[in-house]
């Protein structure tokens, strides 16, 4: 992989160079050392090398690899799932695939969303439950450097909003499962406990003077299984590869939700070397029509030399249009074809 065989090349000339992920959410780092992802627990560990708190805490440690949300959702929409609850997340909006997710949400048979806002995905949840936004209630957050920084609660919640551990540990009790932690100092002892890489990182710490910078956590490594490299499709003579990213302001839900934060999100473009537009007889700044196998959509193409011939670029989730709709998520490459309107 041509990413980690430069990573590679880095490291041997720089042994104490550290790499800081461009991650694109705030607080990733920190869901990452939580164990939020599938095969990983808390302070970064292995499902067969658990810290012996870890064991000693919990009830039971997970033994085997979860899903992905990718698997969740197909889960969902093949009928093996039954209960889907999303916790501040709007897959309609933020997931690759935005017809997997359509279907997920449409078939499974009761969908939870934990939510601040209405979002395209919380409108259609069988329950809704308010939880608390930024300000309204305090935690942590870790930057992409690993430092963790207090995070002050500022003003009252209105309504039946309540903060998100709240509504954890009332859900687990509901399933028939007990967390035994019954405030925000509890769950912070227990993480201290349980996380290898937060031991010693004490509440006082996180409070104190010392915290100003934020208090850098231990590093820890582990091992992933990491899929084996394929060989793309060769694309035809009239499509356009696919390729997506992310800009800094999208239509994330904070951002649309926001009067002053809103405008920064450029609305959608389809960037085209110039060559590829002039070949199509498309002018820049013109609506073409973009079709896939998953969609047909009006967006606008503009002239771009710092693309590749032969691939478009379309931001993944901007106001007006986003690479979602268009992408299989089952599928190695996606490939597109647009036309004049």
């Amino acid at each position: 992989e041509p990413t980690l065989s430069l990573a590679a090349s880095i490291r041997a000339e720089l042994p104490h160079a550290t790499f800081l992920p461009a991650l694109r959410r705030g607080n990733v780092r920190g869901a990452l050392d939580m164990g939020l992802a599938p095969g990983i627990l808390p302070g970064r560990t292995r499902l067969d090398q658990p810290s012996p708190a870890l064991s000693a805490n919990w009830n039971t440690v997970p033994t085997t690899k979860g899903l992905n949300t990718t698997e969740m959702l197909r889960a969902a929409a093949s009928g093996d799932l039954d209960t889907l609850i999303l916790v501040g997340a709007d897959p309609l909006s933020d997931f690759p695939d935005r017809n997997l997710a359509a279907e997920a949400i449409q078939k499974v048979k009761t969908l939870i969303a934990v939510d601040t806002f209405i979002t395209d995905s919380v409108a259609q949840a069988d329950v809704v439950l308010p939880a608390t936004a930024y300000g309204e209630q305090g935690g942590t957050t870790t930057n992409i450097e690993g430092r963790i920084s207090r995070l002050t609660q500022k003003i009252t919640a209105t309504g039946s909003a309540r903060d998100d551990w709240m509504i954890a540990t009332e859900l687990a009790w509901r399933l028939g499962g007990d967390l035994r932690l019954g405030s925000k100092e509890e769950i912070w002892r227990e993480i201290e406990q349980v996380a290898p890489s937060h031991s010693g990182v004490t509440l006082e710490r996180v409070e104190s003077s010392e915290a100003h910078e934020g208090i850098l956590v231990q590093r820890s490594s582990i091992e992933l299984d990491l899929p084996a490299p394929g060989t793309p499709p060769v694309a035809d003579g009239y499509g356009l590869r696919l390729v997506s990213g992310r800009k800094l302001w999208d239509a994330a839900t904070t951002t649309t939700y926001s009067p002053s934060l809103q405008p920064l999100a450029e609305a959608a473009a389809l960037r085209v070397h110039p060559n590829d537009l002039q070949r199509l007889g498309i002018s820049s700044g013109t609506d073409v029509r973009v079709i896939s196998t998953r969609s047909t959509e009006i967006i606008t193409a503009i002239a771009d030399d710092s693309i590749e011939r032969g691939t478009a670029m379309l931001p993944f989730n901007q106001p007006g249009g986003g690479a979602n709709r268009f992408i299989d998520a089952a599928a190695m490459v996606n490939d597109i074809r647009i036309e004049t309107v």
